[in-house]
């Protein structure tokens, strides 16, 4: 009888489990939080015990590069060939990590922390909180997006509520306005880790 019992209290134990409300941390906000915590927490490692070039191969898993690539050439798309647009996908990941040390890890002494989130359209904006040395703190948004095959990845960052990308890809197009395509290979050139 008890072995009996305690089968039946194991699996209405079980069964309570599995049907208990999700907690907070369910859903695409979840997933969202997930990866620009691992991230950051990857990224403070590479820089504090690697180096920071070290840091384009840490970050890359990280970011949608195809979205990256796609949206700050767009305006200019027409004048890259096949092998120009290539190039600039590879070395997304290096002008990033580049970006990332001159922008936010100065002074950086402690891994950024999340502080929230809100729906971004169909994306998740996750904010995250960077402490200086110096006690001063950095706001940083993380637009994720969550794509049809399940990944999750980064395709925006917010600096005091501007788009990233926004602001990068007019510098694109002023770039190829007037040094062509191969003037911005040479710049991400010039700008990657």
């Amino acid at each position: 009888m008890t072995l009996i019992l305690r089968c039946f209290a194991t699996t209405l134990l079980a069964l309570s489990l599995s049907l208990a409300p999700a907690s907070s941390k369910a859903g695409p906000d979840a997933h969202a939080v997930g990866l620009i915590e691992n991230m950051l927490a990857d990224t403070h490692k590479t820089i504090s015990s690697r180096g920071a070039n070290q840091l384009p191969g840490t970050i890359s898993p990280y970011f949608a590069w195809e979205v990256w690539t796609r949206f700050l050439t767009k305006p200019r798309q027409k004048q890259f060939s096949g092998p120009q647009m290539r190039q600039i996908r590879q070395l997304m990941p290096g002008y990033i990590a580049y970006l990332y040390v001159d922008r936010f890890a100065g002074g950086l002494t402690d891994i950024p922390v999340v502080t929230g989130t809100r729906p971004a359209r169909r994306d998740v904006a996750v904010f995250t909180q960077f402490q200086r040395s110096n006690g001063k703190t950095l706001p940083v948004g993380w637009r994720v997006k969550s794509f049809r095959d399940g990944q999750v990845r980064i395709v925006d960052i917010l600096v005091g509520g501007v788009s990233f990308m926004l602001q990068t890809r007019e510098e694109f197009v002023a770039i190829v306005d007037n040094k062509g395509p191969d003037g911005l290979i040479a710049y991400l050139q010039r700008k990657s880790l």
